[in-house]
């Protein structure tokens, strides 16, 4: 770590043959005190405009990669009060920490404790990509290492319909690591369902109510955390989901 080298791009396409020649982006910055991998480099994206936007077209919410969580959160919840995902970002980890975690980092480095990793998925975010602005669903960039690997992402896209829901978190104390998060939306009588924290990672269920509490009951699989055995977390996880799914069918 103590020969990192690091550069200061001016425009995104700097910043594309940067991460082909195998630098790291950096936003915040709040994953090399976890990371244990061999960075050969890092490039600084907050001085690019494409990886900064906070825009609404009417369809969709574009939020810049290099955006914080607390400016991500603060945004949406101006432009569409109240919503699941403004409160994920604005209730995660320490005010401190909220103004260095950003958006693409989570994505990225996908920790198990991401906050934003449900509701995202939940809401049906679209990756736009740096190199040829492709666009790719959430759940092909979570499930695909080798994708999530190779991709400098740009933007994420929020269709404005699917942030009427309802998220938890469940955590030992407001400032700590979740233990699992569950989000729940619902669009054209069809529910969606995304829970993180779990073994297989972010998982989405849809469907009915019904169908969504079986499949998850199925599906569902904790490791025991901190003093909680699996069962626990899994009992739990399921109680908050039949909450939520009542919540956003109503």
């Amino acid at each position: 770590m103590n020969n990192l080298i690091w550069y200061y791009p001016k425009t995104k396409s700097e910043c594309i043959k940067y991460f082909n020649d195998g630098f790291r982006p950096h936003g915040g910055g709040t994953f090399l005190v976890k990371t244990s991998l061999n960075i050969k480099g890092l490039f600084n994206l907050s001085d690019i405009d494409e990886f900064k936007i906070l825009s609404n077209d009417g369809n969709h919410f574009n939020i810049g990669s290099a955006i914080t969580f607390s400016d991500a959160g603060s945004w949406l919840n101006l432009v569409s009060p109240d919503n699941y995902l403004s409160k994920a970002l604005l209730n995660a980890a320490s005010t401190p920490l909220r103004n260095r975690i950003t958006i693409g980092g989570s994505l990225c480095s996908l920790p198990k404790w991401s906050d934003i990793a449900a509701p995202l998925l939940c809401a049906n975010a679209i990756i736009q990509t740096a190199e040829s602005d492709k666009e790719i669903s959430l759940e092909e960039y979570f499930y695909d290492r080798k994708i999530r690997k190779n991709t400098l992402v740009s933007s994420i896209k929020i269709p404005v319909s699917n942030l009427n829901g309802t998220y938890y978190r469940f955590t030992l104390t407001g400032f700590d690591y979740q233990i699992f998060s569950v989000a729940v939306s619902e669009s054209n009588s069809i529910l969606r369902c995304a829970v993180n924290g779990n073994k297989n990672g972010p998982s989405l269920f849809t469907g009915t109510s019904t169908e969504i509490l079986n499949e998850t009951e199925q599906k569902l699989i904790f490791s025991p955390e901190r003093g909680f055995s699996s069962e626990y977390i899994k009992n739990r996880a399921l109680t908050e989901i039949k909450k939520l799914v009542k919540i956003a069918g109503a």
